[in-house]
């Protein structure tokens, strides 16, 4: 064997040493990559379970904190809320004795006139319906109430008495336009006879009494609409002074003030929370797990030391491989298989130099194709 196959024998012995040293170090490249890939998310997975323990913490501690003061801003609204229910109460119990007492001449004056109205009636011997305030909406109409009652009455009479006899009385077989005129005129005939009837008979035999109650009647509807109007001004009165209403304004000032404290005491926890509490809790979330993320760190940060050493010694071995035997061999025969097989060539004496060798393996690879 001569000096010349020899160093090039030698020359591809490294070759293969340098491509399975390059091979190695890409497994160890990719088990690398796992590894600091598999550290990263126990990593992440322990900062988002710090993360999550400290906004759940932080959740409900702070539905806590509200809790209790909102509980206690309840109490104090309740107290505000019975306080001015009491004023009302008792400004209501105000305006119903006043109003009781203002419409008392009123009232007292209405009822000794009706009094003294049905006395007279009597004395005479009158039949009380013609005391009466429908007799008068009846017979001396000159309101528009009185107006309303004259209609509903010819709607009942006219209208509901005839049609209720007709459809709802009779047989079907026996009614008939006819007898439904017959009906009406009958209804006309009682019903307005009855209404002249007494209307004249009255107005001929009482007619100084009768004017006497009319007279009366409208005396009662002007107290009465004074009542309502005094009722309507009393109510509307914004004045409570007269109502001494001072002992319920002082307990609603005191409730009302109590509101406003427990509402900035909750302000003023809120605040503290945000901008203490808050810190506190998370100092201690967070050193309770240091150990744990440290560690989780540490072993991330010597898996990335790792991948960056393992890539780096990769990278030059490639570079190795280029500048020094890809150079010469070509990349069709950086191989570990072809390299072996230009040695064996180079060793039996096939070829005498490495180019021989390589131009024999071609020559056999392309004979064995055939």
């Amino acid at each position: 064997m001569t000096e010349q196959i020899r160093e090039e024998t030698a020359f591809l012995q490294e070759a293969g040493q340098a491509l399975s040293e390059a091979g190695r170090l890409a497994k160890e490249e990719e088990r690398l990559k796992e590894e600091e890939a598999k550290t990263l998310r126990e990593l992440k997975a322990g900062e988002k379970a710090l993360k999550d323990e400290i906004d759940s913490t932080l959740r409900k501690r702070l539905k806590e904190l509200t809790g209790t003061h909102d509980a206690e801003i309840t109490e104090e609204k309740d107290k505000l809320k019975k306080a001015k229910a009491e004023k009302e109460k008792a400004k209501n119990e105000g305006i119903e004795e006043r109003i009781r007492e203002e419409t008392r001449p009123y009232l007292e004056d209405s009822s000794a006139k009706k009094e003294e109205m049905l006395n007279a009636f009597r004395k005479q011997k009158i039949p009380a319906y013609y005391a009466t305030r429908l007799y008068y909406a009846f017979h001396y109409p000159h309101k528009p109430v009185d107006l309303l009652v004259l209609l509903l009455f010819v709607g009942l009479c006219f209208i509901a008495v005839p049609c209720g006899i007709f459809f709802l009385a009779l047989p079907e077989s026996l009614r008939s336009p006819v007898l439904l005129a017959v009906i009406y005129v009958l209804s006309v005939l009682i019903f307005g006879g009855l209404y002249t009837w007494i209307g004249n008979s009255s107005k001929s035999k009482y007619t100084d009494m009768l004017r006497m109650g009319k007279e009366t009647w409208d005396d009662l509807a002007a107290n009465q609409k004074q009542v309502r109007k005094l009722t309507r001004q009393i109510r509307r009165d914004k004045d409570e002074e007269r109502y001494n209403l001072g002992a319920y304004d002082d307990e609603i000032a005191r409730a009302s003030q109590a509101v406003q404290e427990a509402e900035a005491r909750k302000q003023e926890a809120l605040t503290n929370f945000d901008t203490v509490t808050k810190n506190i809790i998370t100092d201690e979330l967070t050193q309770n797990s240091s150990e744990k993320i440290g560690r989780l760190m540490s072993a991330h940060d010597e898996a990335l030391r790792l991948l960056q050493e393992v890539g780096e010694e990769k990278r030059q071995k490639d570079k190795t491989l280029q500048e020094q035997y890809e150079v010469r061999l070509g990349r069709e025969f950086m191989s570990e298989e072809k390299i072996e097989a230009l040695s064996d060539i180079l060793t039996r004496g096939s070829a005498s130099s490495l180019a021989d060798a390589m131009t024999e393996y071609r020559t056999g690879r392309d004979n064995k194709e055939k």
